[in-house]
């Protein structure tokens, strides 16, 4: 078939050759003789198919699910945990009173206000009083009375504390220590005034390579009734009491008897006048005057042994009188 249709292109280009050439020229006849055999053709049944490499997309089947369906549920078991429960801490109130009586007419009362919790601060005030003014059978007059007032405030940083507190104390008395019910009162009466006060600092860093110290001032001043007549005023006993304590602490090494060094010095001073010095009045006695500063230095270390039950502390004690 190819060979038909090689032969049959070369005839077109012959004749069309010869017509271009011949053009104007007399038409020449050629005649020839050809095999005009058609090959036999068979029609395939089969579909088209592409031979190239296709790969088909996979078909996902899925069954379909039932309306309603049991399912089962399998929990492992889980061990009971122990549960330590700690109560609530109570309510906390910023203050409270309190009233009282008893027998031979006694009278109590007691007020406290102060801060709630705190971690910062924490201050408050309390005043107290107890009195009996009741009457012991075949004495003289027995009669007291005692008040109280307190104050105080502390003030904790990360590193240090500081505060103070201020104490007042009212305490009146008879000296009913014999036996006469008609003995005028005003003759066995007597009233202390007592007044305190306290200022500290404290240094507490966690890094014991640190040097922690404490350092507190504090006052105290009492008398006695203030005599009828201004001329005995001097025949008031009076007593003035300071003192500065402080407390040093530094680890130096980690040794045994090295690892807690402390010390405390402290300087005490005490003033006490009653009267004149060397004078003596009838109704008041001897006059008595006394001075005297002390100055204290405590060294000490301390370790604990067994287990933390035995504690062992060793130092030693300089006091010197002024």
């Amino acid at each position: 078939m190819n060979k038909n249709i090689i032969l049959s292109i070369a005839i077109l280009l012959t004749s069309i050759t010869h017509s271009v050439f011949t053009q104007g020229r007399p038409d020449a006849e050629v005649i020839t003789s050809s095999n005009r055999r058609v090959d036999p053709v068979n029609r395939v049944a089969a579909r088209p198919q592409a031979f190239d490499t296709v790969l088909p997309a996979p078909q996902n089947l899925y069954p379909l699910l039932a309306v309603r369906a049991e399912n089962q549920i399998a929990v492992n078991e889980i061990d009971p945990a122990i549960m330590k429960i700690k109560p609530n801490l109570s309510k906390l109130y910023n203050g409270y009173a309190r009233l009282g009586a008893g027998n031979r007419l006694m009278g109590l009362a007691e007020v406290y206000y102060g801060s709630l919790r705190h971690r910062r601060m924490n201050w408050g005030v309390n005043v107290n009083h107890l009195s009996e003014w009741g009457q012991l059978a075949d004495f003289a007059p027995s009669q007291y009375d005692i008040t109280d007032v307190n104050t105080f405030l502390d003030i904790r940083e990360r590193g240090y504390t500081y505060g103070g507190s201020l104490n007042y104390r009212n305490q009146g008395l008879h000296y009913y220590g014999f036996r006469n019910p008609d003995a005028p009162r005003d003759s066995i009466h007597q009233r202390f005034n007592n007044i305190q006060s306290e200022f500290f600092y404290h240094s507490h860093q966690k890094d014991t390579a640190h040097l922690n110290y404490r350092i507190g001032v504090k006052y105290h001043y009492i008398n006695d009734r203030k005599p009828k007549n201004d001329t005995f005023n001097l025949w008031r006993a009076q007593e003035h009491y300071l003192a500065v304590q402080s407390n040093w602490k530094y680890r130096m090494s980690n040794h045994l008897l090295l690892s807690n060094l402390a010390a405390d010095f402290d300087v005490f001073y005490n003033n006490y006048r009653y009267g004149i010095r060397d004078t003596s009045i009838a109704g008041f006695g001897d006059g008595f005057i006394q001075q005297n500063t002390l100055i204290q230095l405590r060294p000490y270390t301390s370790f604990y042994s067994l287990n933390n039950l035995l504690q062992f502390k060793f130092g030693g004690e300089l006091s010197i009188d002024v």
